[in-house]
């Protein structure tokens, strides 16, 4: 708002006071102080919601009943205060992201947060993030910039809220009615997308946005209150005390009580969105608005809450990326008070000079051309990351290139969609599940290679795209699947709608494998998999779903594997897997990379004992299974074995990243291989390959 004497006068420090119990939640939440009562702190963000669209919409509601000039929105004015608000914080943070990431980050996280900043600037995050988020996608911790997808959604709101506020008015629409029917409508959509699609419902504007309209339509209800009635009338006091303790209690059961491996938002999301409502409700004279809310710390801690909220988290997650497993307390509350710093400064110096006094228009023209060329430059660093990364002091060209190669590969594994569908009509498979299954690298007919198995052949496949030209690929991928015929692995621990897609996709998993049987210019199957799966998981036989024995339904899967592929005259290719690490690398594999500056790693992170591999490997059943199999040897007439192992162990160690080359980082997460990693494994296989056709 700007300084005016009517808006000191609509002025109410409770709201401040409630920004400050929403960002101080979601600190605690991210820098993971007091668990217990901290775990459900990201639904601060659904509080920010609340209150932005009260605020907002009351700001355009008065606009709309002004006397001067009723029934009219200046958008313009409206757009360029809202820049001015929301800009000048903005800015210094992405700069500061920009510059972190060019002293802290490798070369592909340099070129992720290129995009994200670009992203962060136009206010896309939201999608950004939706669209990135899939199986090979690098941990959340690790992204500097993904708290910004909140900005996204508010921004959106803001660019639709005003027109459609401004289109009912006009139509002699009942405002309250409006909004009403644009929340109930947005919380439909939103719990029906959180059962099909919850990443969607999570990052999706239409389906967050009911969450901004609730704040609304409570300023619609409070609309008729004067400009000095910031309460409820005395009469309703003691109601008022009673709404404000239920709001407040809400929001810390929610703080308390939601958890973070939960579908979100769902119907618990009205927890926290019904206690900022009531809280705002309520009024200023309500018992916790004046007392706890209104108080001078929490009135201050609500100042900063911005420029607090988007200070937090890159420094956060700059501190994940310097530290395995888990930051050290002492650091994490460092970082923080690091960031309550920092954004009273950028409170204190920075928004006050661009958000308010004269040149308002220059102002704003300033900080978007600004926000602007920042985007452009983070699309330049997304663009060319890797020749940007070389001319750095500690740059290196060699690994500057993998960045490159990697964009490579996915556009020459991109340009199979087409093909693909056309191969699913032409085989009358469902086109939804069986694209998730399938990934044709050339034409059907084109086809002499198949990799079968889960997110294991997956990753083998980009090393071998990336390495050869001779050879056209086809996957056959689906998440944890043994690559054997007629034996499944199906997740028991979801719900019955996931399972009946679950058993579909499988269904047409054992589908395809015949389907690559068939295929008469398919010469060598190259069958990779996870281990662990046919070990913790059920695996259950098609042919004898009863049998309760594990090496015995793998035994007699893996020979009607062999025995089918090898009266059809193909050759296969069997890898025994890579090693794996303990699960706490997942989001923090790029700390074993050497060369990064105030590397703080921890070495018991980034190797396993040699002999710790080759134990657990032998107890696989899978691989168990693989050894009695191969006892007779009429089997080994076609099938020839690979051991990953021999890639990355030497005699006593196997390692994340290479030892002779300390840029190569080996491995993107605890067992799924990066791009370096696939083509150091990749010659190997094509020599299986053109052994197995020669033969």
């Amino acid at each position: 708002m700007e300084k005016t004497e009517n808006n000191k006068k609509l002025y109410r420090p409770d709201i401040d006071g409630l920004r400050a119990v929403a960002v101080i939640a979601v600190v605690m939440y991210h820098a993971n102080f007091i668990p217990f009562i901290s775990k459900g702190g990201y639904t601060g963000v659904d509080i920010f919601f609340v209150i932005s669209g009260f605020l907002i919409t009351g700001i355009l509601l008065r606009n709309l009943g002004a006397k001067e000039n009723p029934g009219k929105i200046n958008l313009l004015d409206f757009y360029m205060r809202r820049i001015r608000r929301i800009f000048p914080a903005l800015t210094v943070v992405l700069l500061a992201v920009i510059f972190f990431s060019i002293l802290l980050l490798s070369p592909s996280e340099f070129r992720t947060i290129g995009y994200h900043v670009a992203a962060g600037a136009v206010y896309l995050s939201n999608f950004c993030l939706w669209h990135e988020s899939g199986y090979f996608d690098f941990s959340s911790a690790l992204k500097p910039l993904l708290h910004l997808w909140s900005l996204g959604v508010e921004e959106q709101f803001y660019i639709v809220w005003p027109l459609l506020l401004w289109i009912a008015y006009k139509l002699r629409f009942k405002l309250i009615y409006v909004t009403l029917a644009f929340t109930v409508g947005s919380f439909a959509l939103c719990i029906y997308m959180i059962a099909y699609d919850p990443v969607q419902a999570f990052f999706a504007p239409w389906c967050r946005v009911w969450e901004l309209s609730t704040g609304g339509t409570l300023a619609c209800v409070l609309i008729n209150r004067s400009a000095n009635e910031n309460s409820l009338k005395k009469s309703n006091a003691r109601f008022a005390d009673l709404a404000s303790i239920l709001g407040i209690v809400l929001l810390f059961s929610g703080f308390i009580g939601i958890r973070d491996d939960i579908a979100f938002p769902d119907y618990i999301t009205l927890v926290p969105v019904l206690g900022a409502t009531l809280v705002i409700y309520s009024g200023t004279n309500a018992v916790i608005n004046r007392t706890f809310l209104s108080s001078k710390f929490m009135v201050f801690m609500g100042l900063i809450s911005y420029p607090l909220y988007l200070w937090h988290w890159p420094l956060i997650s700059f501190g994940n990326l310097m530290y395995p497993g888990k930051v050290p307390s002492l650091i994490r509350i460092v970082l923080v008070l690091s960031a309550v710093l920092l954004s009273y400064l950028t409170y204190r110096f920075i928004e006050p000079p661009l958000r308010y006094g004269n040149f308002p228009k220059a102002k704003s023209a300033g900080l978007l051309l600004g926000v602007l060329c920042i985007g452009v430059v983070g699309m330049t660093e997304y663009a060319k990351a890797e020749k940007i990364y070389s001319y750095l002091p500690w740059g290196n060209q060699e690994i500057a290139n993998l960045v490159y190669q990697q964009e490579i590969v996915n556009q020459r594994l991109a340009a199979s969609y087409e093909c693909t569908n056309d191969f699913i009509k032409a085989n009358n498979l469902n086109s939804k599940l069986a694209s998730d299954v399938i990934t044709l690298q050339a034409p059907w007919q084109e086809v002499d290679v198949a990799l079968i198995g889960d997110s294991h052949a997956q990753h083998l496949l980009q090393g071998l795209v990336y390495s050869s030209a001779h050879h056209k690929y086809a996957l056959i991928s689906a998440p944890g699947e043994v690559p054997l015929l007629d034996v499944i692995n199906p997740d028991l621990s979801v719900g019955i709608k996931e399972s009946e897609l679950i058993q579909e996709r499988l269904s047409i998993y054992q589908q395809m494998i015949r389907l690559v049987g068939k295929n008469e210019n398919i010469k060598t199957i190259i069958l990779a998999h996870n281990p662990k799966y046919s070990q913790i998981r059920d695996v259950i036989a098609l042919l004898s779903p009863n049998e309760q024995d594990k090496i015995k339904i793998l035994t007699e899967g893996l020979k009607r594997t062999l025995d089918y592929f090898k009266k059809l005259g193909k050759n296969v290719v069997f890898v025994y897997d890579n090693p794996s690490f303990p699960v706490i690398i997942d989001k923090r594999v790029n700390i074993c990379n050497p060369w990064r500056p105030f590397n703080k790693k921890g070495t018991e992170f980034c190797s396993i004992s040699k002999s710790e591999w080759d134990a657990k490997k032998e107890q696989y059943p899978l691989y168990q299974a693989l050894n009695f199999v191969l006892k007779d040897n009429t089997y080994l007439s076609n099938t020839q074995l690979i051991d990953l192992s021999a890639f990355f162990c030497d005699k006593e160690k196997c390692n994340l990243s290479s030892s002779n080359n300390m840029y190569y980082m080996y491995y993107i997460d605890s067992n799924h291989l990066s791009l370096s990693g696939s083509i150091k494994v990749a010659p190997r296989i094509l020599q299986a390959i053109e052994d197995s056709v020669t033969h």
